[in-house]
């Protein structure tokens, strides 16, 4: 069983969390105050102990007097513990002088890590030499070592240490000679910020043992009418049974309760107030208990249909963000074949134009005669696959005109059975369909390939059904593939086959995606359908289980009611 807390307990807990987080707080304040002045105090410190040492080496460097260099810079190591390294670049960046001597000549930075792009330096000035007119940069930036650094046999600094990397611009008569790069422990100065944070703590350690002991002295007086008050409303629950709610609430005095604080005497009022509206409500309370039952159970059947709505709400967007990802993705692939069909044809054409002249430069019956022949040949091929590829892109329709989806199928229907005579075949047209507005030969492209996909999916004595309707979306109907409200006509070509999976029916408008062996098809054939269709204003979607057949339909607008 959870152990239950006393009021008073947890008021002393919540003023003593208060008056602790207020102290962490103010002595985190403080140390913070503290360390940016210590922090811009070492700053200042490098800056100047280091301004004149750059000027010398500018001076140094411009007369090639490396001895009197590395004498400078060994003895400010020498002189200085908190110093870690400092190695000297030409503006290729190659060492030039260093504090090992066995990395002179390669290439810089070796000890630090290099600065992220973009980072901002802590301290960043320019000064000038004395000739007034060569500006040097000076930066500091806060690092850590990537390797322990010693110099004359000892170590200076560990791995990871965080230090401050100073890097200067050496100047002279106004020519950029190198930079001088300096690495400055900040062990003093974390010792430094160390005795500050501790002597804060110490210090408000013992004021906060003096306010918590204030806290809980003002609490418990404070607290002590309420207990007396809260011993009185403790009876109500021990008193002897069979005596009535209401007699014994009329018997507690609540005149010798103390009232040394206006809530104590709100608390009081309140608890008058209380007494009345349970005597007056305890009817009201028995017949509200006995139709709580019901009113959850009605209750629970209003949120279940809720949840079914919603569960209904979330499949039906799931469904549209589906398709219209597959559609953006299919856009995105017909500017692709686009483009590369407009590229590729021209390349045709030379071809084309180059066989002809070949064959017009020699005889019949001769081998390069008949070779510029047979790249004729390929050329009409590979213009059959360029124009299939011009039908899935977005191009123009090229000849839109009124037309009926029925007869259209009617047609190409009569010419396909007449090929696959080992098929039946079976129509269903809605009377006076509507018509569209759409180029025939890409129509009749559509419903060709259609009908061939559905045919090579069915072995002999199949049945491959087409039917066409007329439809009406409205706003509470889901669009498919982002169609907007309004009329369209609608056909579908089914086939009885061996039906696809749905990773097969997700990819089954990609271009040069295929599912027959290799040679026997380019992929583009349901690609160009999708084309031409999204071309048309229309969509096309697929349903198909595995071994339950397929159905295409195709949804294009109707032309206005006047124009029908």
């Amino acid at each position: 069983m959870k152990q239950k807390i006393k009021l008073q307990t947890r008021l002393l807990v919540s003023v003593g969390l208060v008056v602790v987080m207020a102290f962490l707080g103010t002595a985190w304040f403080v140390s913070s105050i503290e360390e940016k002045e210590l922090e811009a105090g070492e700053l200042k410190r490098i800056y100047l102990k280091s301004e004149v040492l750059t000027r010398r080496m500018g001076h140094l460097m411009y007369s090639s007097n490396w001895r009197y260099m590395v004498l400078a810079l060994t003895g400010d190591m020498n002189n200085d513990s908190s110093m870690l390294y400092f190695y000297i670049t030409d503006p290729d960046g190659e060492i030039l002088l260093c504090d090992d001597p066995t990395r002179v000549g390669k290439i810089a930075p070796l000890r630090v890590p290099l600065v992220q792009p973009g980072a901002e330096p802590v301290f960043n000035d320019i000064f000038y030499s004395q000739g007034g007119n060569d500006a040097i940069t000076f930066k500091v930036y806060r690092t850590r070592l990537k390797e322990n650094v010693s110099f004359n046999g000892t170590l200076r600094g560990r791995q990871g240490e965080a230090i401050f990397d100073t890097v200067w611009e050496i100047r002279y008569m106004g020519e950029r000679l190198g930079t001088l790069r300096m690495g400055f422990s900040k062990r003093a100065l974390t010792s430094k910020l160390d005795h500050i944070r501790f002597s804060i703590l110490g210090m408000g350690f013992l004021v906060l043992i003096v306010v918590l002991a204030m806290v809980v002295v003002v609490v418990k007086t404070s607290m002590a009418p309420l207990e007396a008050f809260t011993r009185s409303l403790t009876a109500i629950r021990w008193r002897p049974g069979g005596e009535d709610l209401k007699q014994w609430l009329e018997k507690i005095s609540i005149d010798n309760i103390p009232r040394s604080t206006l809530e104590m005497e709100n608390l009081n009022l309140a608890f008058g107030n209380l007494t009345n509206m349970v005597i007056s409500t305890w009817e009201e309370l028995e017949q509200h208990r006995d139709s709580l039952e019901s009113m959850v159970l009605e209750r629970t059947r209003e949120l279940e249909a809720v949840n079914r709505e919603l569960e209904k709400r979330i499949l039906e967007r799931q469904d549209i963000e589906e398709k219209l990802l597959n559609a953006q993705k299919l856009e995105a692939l017909g500017t692709l074949a686009g483009g590369v069909a407009h590229d590729f044809n021209n390349l045709l054409m030379a071809i084309q134009g180059n066989a002809g002249l070949i064959r017009r430069w020699t005889e019949p019956g001769e081998v390069c005669n008949e070779k510029a022949q047979k790249i004729t040949d390929l050329v009409d091929t590979g213009a059959r696959v360029v124009r299939q590829l011009l039908g899935f892109a977005r191009g123009g329709k090229y000849a839109p005109a009124p037309l009926s989806i029925n007869e259209i199928l009617e047609r190409n229907l009569d010419m396909f059975s007449r090929t696959r005579k080992d098929l039946e075949f079976r129509s269903m047209y809605q009377e006076k369909v509507w018509q569209v507005e759409a180029d025939r030969s890409q129509m009749e492209q559509v419903v060709l390939n259609l009908f061939l996909n559905a045919s090579e999916a069915m072995p002999s004595n199949s049945l491959l059904s087409v039917e066409t309707q007329n439809v009406v979306l409205d706003g509470d109907d889901p669009e498919p593939n982002g169609l907007k409200p309004g009329r369209f006509v609608k056909f579908s070509v089914t086939d009885s086959g061996k039906g696809m999976d749905d990773e097969t029916r997700n990819r089954v408008f990609d271009p040069f995606f295929t599912t027959k062996q290799m040679g026997r098809g380019t992929g583009l054939g349901l690609a160009s359908v999708y084309g031409i269709v999204r071309n048309h204003g229309g969509a096309v979607t697929v349903q198909s289980r595995p071994g339950q057949g397929s159905t295409f339909s195709v949804v294009l607008p109707a032309l206005p009611l006047e124009e029908n």
